[in-house]
This record gives C-alpha cells, sequence and structure tokens, in this order.
C-alpha cells in the first residue's frame, strides 16, 4: 500500500508471547516512521531510536530508545543535585561570629549597566544563532543515521538552551 508511518498506542496489551514476538519482529523491519506509545519497556527497547517524553508541559526529543532516555534523564538529576550541594556547601556566616565590616560594592553607573546589558543582548543573540544551527541540524532526517552524532547534538542543543535561559536572567539581574 506504500504506507510509511504507523502510529501505535499499546500495541502488546492483550497479545500472548507469540504474537507480542512477531509484532515486535514486524516493527523492527518496518522501513517508514512508527509513533509508539507504550508501557512495554521491553517494545520500547527493541524497536525505538528515538524517545519523545512531556516534561514539565513540553515535548522534549532524546535519541536512543527507552536505556538512553533514562540515563539522560538520570543524568540530568544527579547535575542537579550536583549544583544544589554545591551551593549548600558554600561557607555561612556564623551568627554569633563577627564578620569584618566590607565596604558594600557601590551600584554600577547606569552606563556601566547599559554596556553590560548590550554586551548580553550580543551575546544571546549570537546564542540563538547557534541554538538555530543546531535545530536547522537536527532537522535534517539523515542528521539522525548516526545515533552518537545525534545525541551529541541532542545534547548540544539542551545545553545551548540552558546557555540563552541563563544569559537572559543575568541580562534581567543587570536591568534591574
Amino acid at each position: 500500500s506504500g504506507a510509511n508511518a504507523l502510529i501505535l498506542d499499546e500495541p502488546t496489551n492483550h497479545l500472548d508471547l507469540e504474537s507480542r514476538e512477531a509484532l515486535e519482529s514486524a516493527l523492527q523491519s518496518f522501513p517508514g516512521a512508527l509513533l509508539l506509545i507504550s508501557h512495554d519497556r521491553a517494545l520500547l527497547d527493541a524497536v525505538g531510536t528515538r524517545t519523545i517524553a512531556v516534561e514539565d508541559g513540553t515535548l522534549q526529543s532524546y535519541v536512543g530508545g527507552w536505556p538512553e532516555y533514562v540515563r539522560l534523564r538520570e543524568e540530568a538529576v544527579d547535575a542537579d543535585r550536583e549544583a544544589k550541594a554545591r551551593a549548600k556547601a558554600r561557607p555561612k556566616r556564623n551568627g554569633n561570629a563577627r564578620a569584618a565590616p566590607v565596604a558594600a560594592p557601590s551600584a554600577p553607573s547606569p552606563k556601566a549597566r547599559q554596556r553590560e546589558s548590550r554586551r548580553l543582548e550580543a551575546e544571546i543573540e549570537r546564542a540563538e544563532a547557534a541554538l538555530v544551527a543546531i535545530e536547522q541540524e537536527l532537522a535534517d532526517p539523515q542528521s539522525w543515521n548516526d545515533p552518537r552524532s545525534s545525541a551529541k547534538s541532542t545534547r548540544r542543543h539542551a545545553e545551548a538552551k540552558r546557555q540563552i535561559e541563563a544569559l537572559y536572567a543575568e541580562l534581567e539581574s543587570v536591568a534591574g
């Protein structure tokens, strides 16, 4: 029939083992695109090449099947824990100890703030252009042929988005 896309929602429900294995084999040899929604992790492992997850109300795309998705999520959670631990480990003042008086830093002049704002805006513009380039790279179906390369591009995309968010936060603090 020439169909090149399948959308399946929980296809292994109510299948016996033999039917499930036949379905898995058929999906592995299917030459087109497959959108598979399933709680069957073994099936996801066997046929998945990209995982799309709903996170914080948005769709996030991860290269690879279920194991790669789990690994990337664990890495993100570990990185978040480490960042929180570093923030917590910063020395705190003891309430009884007197700190030597420190001169309050003078507020930056309006000209200095304007200069810093312009610098940050230019940096944001460069970072957003880099993000667009990565998105164009990821939009090319050929870029998904090499799993390592596409995983690297996906990580670069996530890092570029984080960098842009950080730059906007910095710009907001400078703008006051």
